[in-house]
């Protein structure tokens, strides 16, 4: 059925929060959705999406790296054309690797024929069975990915840089940023990094377990992380009930003004509602 680690990845998700389809979610994120603002006067909130009438816009291939599912797209638009990275993985393999995809519109998507762009490192390495593509930042001359690695037992956070969006190098010192200490809200997993550059500063918000909870952590460089003191930041309303069970998977936009959260909120199925601000 599913390779080792996506099995453990989804248990230890669904022993602590109970995420009992979020590799289904994960899937259908790859699913195009476009936002339209109702609201003449504001931008915000965009809480009203409408699905485009052509998903999915990408689907796996069979008998590639990616042909039992792809989950986990990152999409950005470099001023030309849009580039998403993305996680996949197939019966035969027991890790994860990342694809590469293009488009002129957004919709109508073209793979890389090399795929994928990037694997996991070396037997016995912290990433060597792969990873999840979490964020990517262009900065007018090169990319730069933070990603979630695994070695099957914990799940951290690397990091990568590439001139075309093709070729990575990872960093030296990867890990980036490791699990807590023993008994910390974040000591068993870091899971699906949002990392935002400010002009001075890198922000990440991230999942952390056994929390389950949303963490914050700052760095002059992408590369040294500092943990928020007050983490886990945003844990959600235990009271309301479509988010008992806890939240997770942040993605932040700031809107010149104030950090907006859209997140995954849980309970017995999952939500995704709009929470903001949680900074500023």
């Amino acid at each position: 059925m599913k390779p080792k680690l996506l099995s453990r990845a989804f248990s230890n998700l669904r022993r602590i929060c109970r995420f009992n389809r979020l590799r289904d979610v994960a899937i259908t994120a790859l699913l195009l959705v476009l936002f339209v603002a109702l609201l003449p006067t504001s931008a915000w909130p965009q809480t009203q999406w409408i699905k485009h009438n052509n998903n999915p816009v990408l689907t796996p291939t069979s008998g590639g790296f990616e042909e039992e599912g792809l989950f986990e797209p990152v999409v950005i638009f470099d001023g030309a054309r849009y580039h998403m990275w993305y996680d996949g993985t197939s019966q035969s393999e027991t890790s994860f690797a990342t694809g590469y995809a293009t488009s002129s519109d957004g919709i109508t998507w073209t793979k890389y024929a090399g795929n994928p762009v990037l694997q996991g490192g070396p037997a016995g390495s912290w990433d060597d069975q792969g990873g999840f593509p979490s964020t990517v930042l262009f900065d007018g001359t090169s990319f730069k990915m933070w990603y979630t690695g695994s070695d099957g037992n914990r799940f951290r956070f690397g990091y990568a840089t590439s001139s075309d969006g093709i070729q990575w190098t990872k960093h030296a010192n990867n890990p980036i940023l490791d699990v807590g200490t023993l008994g910390t809200w974040d000591s068993d997993i870091l899971f699906l990094p949002d990392v935002h550059f400010d002009g001075t500063t890198y922000h990440m918000w991230y999942d952390g377990f056994p929390g389950p909870g949303i963490g914050h952590a700052t760095s002059s460089d992408g590369v040294r992380w500092g943990k928020d003191p007050t983490n886990p930041i945003f844990i959600g309303a235990p009271r309301q009930s479509w988010e008992r069970q806890g939240v997770g998977h942040p993605r932040v936009l700031f809107d010149g003004q104030k950090y907006r959260l859209w997140y995954i909120g849980v309970d017995e199925q999952i939500n995704i509602p709009l929470a903001m601000p949680i900074l500023r």
